[in-house]
């Protein structure tokens, strides 16, 4: 008979009693290592050995006979001495029954899973804590390390699941039971299992732990007698130990919003890759869709990137497409309940496993948690002190509170940089939280409170607009957009509109430095239409900020209409401040729209005096840019640079970081295109980049960028020009802001025409065209086109040319755009030079005239001076000296805008771009 036989018997019989190796072992008093042995045949048993082995099994008599012929029917010759039963080496024997959580993939958690079993294999460490809210996958984590583990642990592992042990004096029990054994009762449990584990080597695994947290002193006593364990604990809650070392598991990654959605974008990230995993399990037919793949990545950042959401959602698509289980998610988390759920109950909805931890809070602590729902996008721990100390017991102040649910894994810390620690919430724990807000009875306060908090704060942040501070509020203002943007909401829908009308208009400016023009106009006109035609300082406030973000979005017919409102506000109300903000910006539409430059001055003239009586130097540095402006645009540009240096200087003592950048770059642009100083330009132009970019203006950052790009263009940096260009014109794209687009476009044509790349150049001024088109920008069609024309003249087609040149002068000829309409001008006596050799020597006459004052090169691009300079040459050579002598002669006489008017009066040929 084969010793084999012995030990089959004895594992069948082990297993019939529900006992693991260890677990026998223990009741008979051996090595595990013995008994392993044994079953594999590798060891022979003591008749002592064999009949201790069948009491504890209790085998019935007639099995026990058999049972002990087995054991004698060995060989003498194979015989051996009873094994030690302490002192032999152990050898790996616990096995465990596997958790439902093992069956699920692990995606995404291979940082988590090697930092984890890294940590455990460090020899002073002896208890990890994995943390972490629920859903996020902690047990599934824990099972793959332990499995990851289980070669370092002679005696194994023991993986105990805790969740439904309510009672923290009975967790020694169900470790005991996972052992494979039954508590004695002559000796409690707590001692038993320390008994139990004194002498091995393995590793316990205690998941859910954070409902018998209580039960920490047992884990401290049990490291400290049994100094071969180590316990690895997933909780969401720390155990307190002062030996424990905690790993938190946070949510997969999701894609970014502004990453296109491919198959290979839902693969590349752990969130959207396993629940793809998770939908092709149910639907292993579905062909994915870019619509599709869409939606995926919408569901799971609505999920928080939680394994279980993924899993519980996904069953849904049973029932329901991928879009219309987004749009019930989007309706709100209920839908979540799994109906198919074979695990726990703590498993069976997605809110239930929130209502876990929910449930271990004491009830002011709960109240808490109900109440930090009215914040969207996180808060500080002032915030939530100005907002919901009430709410607390004043024996437990708010951070303690904000500690306990941060040890249950309720809400997450974050901090951004060296900034004030803030706190958030997942969005499946707020969907939680607000139910229990809207159960509270507090909705109405503590909204109220909320809003008063955010009313405070864009208060304390204007004090600093304009200031040498201002990035840090803004700043500040940027982590609380969301909830400033829901207290704006709540403020117009809550019969406090003159509160809600003050607040955004507060943040107007915030708003326009940001690059939030889109959703700063929805606010100001919903608030402003639900506060009706009152005459308040505070409508007064939103009108301005109103008139402001259309100046900066370039819609000057809505400009117009709110400058006259805020106009007609200011006069109500005798606010001479809102009067010379007014006239500042009638005075712009009346420049740029109407060319009506005797308006322009006389509105500049009156803001000027409002500004420097009521102690504004900000003001008086804005008018004086202004008046640069214009002088500039009348081809003064020179003349005009005092207004333009007085603002710098006016900017650098008050310490208007966005006011000295915008006349920094001006003033490069003047010491570049005009005088020629390159490096000064350069120099000024960075600086002016530098402030735009630390104060995050976006707006001003585009401008600089395009500025700085054509210096480098000047100086033959075309590849470093080129970046430049694609960053502003990324930016604007991003923003959605049409003109920034528009000569964003343009530059880059101009750098590629300049690279003799003439397809990709006729390609990038098409797009700026169309856009400025679409944006009803004359100055940018006329770019556009001109940059076109400068293409066909490259490729000598002269008709092309023509047609594109002059509707470029049609465009500036309609904002009086006198220097711009110089280089089209030339070009057309290029195109017209072999049929009217007069004429395109009279155009070269008159337009050398305006050429000899260095203003009229403000505002020239490259490829325009090259242009220019070329034709010049070809001009000389191509046209009789005679002839040039007598157009140059008559020059003077003619006045530049009479040639234009001629050229107007000429067929236009119709323009299509493609």
């Amino acid at each position: 008979m084969s010793r084999s036989a012995f030990g089959q018997r004895l594992r069948d019989r082990r297993r019939t009693q529900a006992l693991t190796q260890l677990g026998l072992a223990t009741l008979a008093g051996y090595a595990v290592s013995t008994i392993r042995k044994l079953e594999s045949g590798i060891l022979r048993p003591s008749q002592q050995v064999a009949k201790r082995l069948a009491e504890v099994l209790e085998l019935p008599e007639h099995e026990r006979t058999t049972f002990l012929q087995l054991a004698r029917a060995v060989p003498a010759t194979e015989l051996r001495d009873d094994p030690p039963i302490t002192d032999e080496p152990r050898a790996q024997g616990l096995g465990s029954t596997p958790l439902a959580g093992s069956v699920t993939p692990l995606v995404g958690r291979e940082g988590e899973l090697q930092a984890a079993t890294q940590t455990l294999l460090i020899p002073y460490v002896r208890l990890l804590t994995l943390t972490g809210p629920g859903g996020v996958g902690k047990t599934r984590l824990s099972l793959a390390v332990a499995d990851a583990l289980r070669p370092h642990f002679p005696d194994g592992v023991i993986v105990v699941s805790l969740a439904d042990v309510r009672d923290p004096a009975l967790v020694a029990g169900a470790i005991v039971r996972a052992i494979g054994l039954q508590p004695f009762t002559a000796q409690s449990t707590d001692d038993q299992l320390l008994a139990l584990l004194k002498d091995l080597r393995l590793l316990l695994a205690l998941d859910t732990f954070e409902h018998v947290v209580a039960a920490a002193p047992l884990v401290s006593a049990l490291l400290t007698t049994a100094p071969g364990v180590k316990v690895l604990a997933t909780s969401r809650v720390t155990l307190g130990i002062h030996v424990e070392h905690v790993q938190y598991v946070p949510p997969l990654t999701n894609p970014p919003i502004d990453v296109a959605p491919t198959s290979a974008t839902l693969q590349a990230y752990p969130a959207t890759a396993l629940f793809l995993r998770h939908i092709r399990a149910i639907r292993q037919d579905i062909e994915m869709t870019p619509e599709d793949n869409a939606a995926v990545m919408t569901i799971c950042r609505l999920l928080d990137g939680l394994p279980l959401a993924f899993e519980i959602a996904a069953a849904r698509l049973r029932r329901f497409t991928l879009h219309e289980l987004l749009a019930h998610l989007q309706a709100g988390l209920l839908i979540l309940y799994d109906e198919q759920s074979t695990g726990s109950g703590r498993h069976m909805t997605l809110s239930a496993t929130i209502d876990w931890s929910y449930q271990l809070l004491d009830p002011a602590t709960q109240m808490l948690f109900a109440h930090l729902a009215v914040f969207t996008g996180g808060w500080t721990v002032d915030a939530a002190q100005s907002v919901c100390e009430p709410d607390v017991d004043p024996h437990a102040p708010v951070v303690d509170a904000l500690t306990t649910l941060l040890d249950h894994s309720l809400i997450l810390l974050q901090q951004p940089g060296n900034a004030t620690p803030r706190y958030t919430m997942l969005d499946t724990i707020r969907e939680y939280a607000r139910e229990q807000f809207a159960a509270s009875g507090e909705h109405v306060r503590i909204q109220e409170q909320h809003l008063a908090y955010y009313v405070t704060l864009g208060e304390a942040a204007a004090a600093h607009y304009r200031r040498a501070d201002e990035t840090v509020w803004l700043d500040r203002l940027e982590l609380e957009h969301a909830n400033i943007r829901a207290a704006i909401q709540w403020a117009r829908g809550a019969a406090t509109p003159e509160v809600g009308l003050h607040m955004v208009g507060l943040l107007g400016h915030f708003c326009v430095r940001r690059g939030h023009w889109h959703e700063g106009l929805q606010a100001l006109d919903a608030s402003i239409a639900t506060a009706g035609t009152m005459i308040t300082p505070e409508r007064l406030e939103a009108s301005v900020s109103r008139m402001v973000l259309a100046t900066r979005l370039g819609d000057f017919g809505i400009l117009q209409t709110w400058a006259d409102e805020t106009l007609r506000l200011a006069r109500a109300l005798k606010n001479r401040h809102g009067a010379a903000h007014a006239h500042m910006h009638l005075g712009y539409v009346a420049h740029v729209t109407d060319d009506d430059d005797h308006a322009a001055e006389e509105h500049f003239a009156t803001s000027l005096a409002l500004y420097q009586d009521s102690g504004d130097a900000d003001g008086v540095a804005s008018i004086r840019y202004q008046q640069w402006r214009l002088a500039a645009h009348r081809g003064e540009a020179i003349a005009g640079c005092r207004w333009l240096e007085e603002s710098v200087a006016i900017c650098r003592q008050t310490g208007n970081q966005v006011g000295l950048a915008q006349s920094l770059n001006d003033l490069g642009a003047v010491r570049a295109e005009v005088e020629g100083r390159y490096a000064e330009a350069r120099a000024l132009t960075e600086e002016g980049l530098a402030l735009f970019r630390a104060v995050g203006d976006l707006w001003g950052t585009c401008y600089a960028l395009r500025n700085l790009g054509e210096i480098l263009v000047a100086q033959g940096e075309l590849a470093a020009a080129r970046l430049l260009f694609e960053e502003c014109l990324g930016t604007a794209q991003r923003y959605q802001h049409i003109n920034g687009m528009v000569d964003g476009y343009f530059e880059l044509g101009t750098v590629a025409w300049l690279m003799d790349d003439l397809t990709l150049a006729r390609t990038h001024f098409e797009a700026s065209f169309q856009l400025a088109n679409m944006d009803d920008n004359p100055w940018g069609m006329g770019n556009a086109l001109l940059g076109l024309g400068h293409v066909a003249y490259r490729l000598a087609d002269r008709q092309a040319a023509r047609k594109f040149y002059m509707h470029s002068i049609s465009h500036y000829r309609g904002r009086r755009l006198i220097v711009q309409m110089l280089v089209p001008l030339m070009c057309l006596a290029w195109c017209n030079a072999p049929d009217n050799p007069e004429w395109a020597a009279r155009v070269l006459g008159v337009v050398e005239v305006v050429l000899a004052s260095p203003d009229s090169r403000m505002g020239w691009s490259a490829s325009d001076r090259i242009v220019v300079a070329t034709i010049h040459e070809h001009l000389d050579v191509t046209i009789s000296d005679s002839t040039l002598a007598a157009a140059r002669e008559a020059g003077p006489a003619t006045p530049l805008i009479q040639i234009v008017d001629g050229v107007m009066r000429q067929e236009h040929l119709a323009v299509r771009v493609h």
